[in-house]
C-alpha cells in the first residue's frame, strides 16, 4: 500500500471511531469481548461473549459456564489482531472489542459510542463491566505473584557485601602485581647512583675575581700610608 493509501485508511478509521453514530451494536456474526491483556505480537487474549447472549456460541468458543441469570459467561480465548489495530487504532488491557467470527478482532467503539450503544442495551452494560472486573482482580492476582513482585529501591550502600575478604585479597594481589611489572621496568642499579651536585662555576668565578680585586686595592693601600 502507498503512502497515500496508508493515510488515506488511517483517516478513514479515525473518522469511524470519532463518529459517535457510526456504530449501533454488533452485526450478525459479531460479538463482543474484552480484552484480558496488551496484544502480543498480532493476536490477542480476550474474553469473548457469545453472539446471541443467551448461551447459542459456537462449538468450542465457550466453557459452557452460566451465572446465576443463566447467561452465559465470556470465555477466554485468543484471537487475531489486524494490522490497522496494531498501527492506527491500538488495543490496551480492559478494552471492549467486537470481535468477528469468534476469530478476529473487527472494531473498537470508542468511549462515545458505546454510551450511545449502553443506552439501549443496559443489559451489554452490566456484562461488560463484569468481564473488566474480572479482568483487573486477574491482573492484581499475577501482580502480587512473588515473581512478579516489584522490587524495593536500593542503594549500593544498602546491597549485602558478598566475598568482602576474598575481594580484598583479590585486590591486594592485584596491586602487588602491578608493583612487580613497575619494578620490572626500573633500573635495577638505580639506589647506586650517585648524581654529583651541579656547580655554577661562572658564579664562583666571578667571585674570586673580586676578591682578587680587593686584595689588590689593599695592597696598594698600604703602599701608598708607608710611602706617606
Amino acid at each position: 500500500m502507498s503512502g497515500c493509501g496508508r493515510k488515506h485508511r488511517a483517516k478513514h478509521l479515525t473518522r469511524q471511531f470519532l463518529d459517535a453514530d457510526g456504530w449501533r451494536g454488533p452485526a450478525a456474526g459479531e460479538s463482543m469481548a474484552v480484552c484480558v491483556e496488551s496484544p502480543q505480537g498480532q493476536h490477542v487474549r480476550v474474553l469473548l461473549f457469545d453472539s446471541s447472549g443467551a448461551g447459542d456460541a459456537p462449538t468450542g468458543s465457550f466453557n459452557g459456564a452460566v451465572d446465576d441469570t443463566g447467561v452465559t459467561l465470556p470465555a477466554e480465548c485468543v484471537v487475531f489482531v489486524p494490522g490497522k489495530f496494531r498501527k492506527v487504532i491500538w488495543l490496551a488491557v480492559k478494552d471492549v472489542i467486537v470481535v468477528a467470527d469468534g476469530a478476529t478482532v473487527a472494531f473498537k467503539p470508542s468511549p462515545d459510542q458505546l454510551k450511545a450503544f449502553f443506552r439501549e442495551n443496559p443489559e451489554w452494560q452490566r456484562r461488560l463491566a463484569a468481564a473488566q472486573e474480572k479482568v483487573e482482580a486477574c491482573r492484581r492476582t499475577v501482580e502480587q505473584l512473588p515473581q512478579y513482585a516489584k522490587t524495593t529501591p536500593t542503594t549500593t550502600s544498602m546491597l549485602t557485601k558478598v566475598g568482602e575478604e576474598g575481594c580484598s585479597k583479590d585486590s591486594a594481589d592485584a596491586v602487588g602485581a602491578e608493583e612487580h611489572e613497575e619494578r620490572g621496568d626500573l633500573n635495577p642499579n638505580r639506589n647506586n647512583i650517585r648524581h654529583k651536585v651541579q656547580f655554577f662555576y661562572d658564579s664562583e668565578e666571578c667571585g674570586e675575581e673580586e676578591e682578587e680585586e680587593e686584595e689588590e686595592e689593599e695592597k696598594k693601600e698600604e703602599e701608598e700610608e708607608k710611602e706617606g
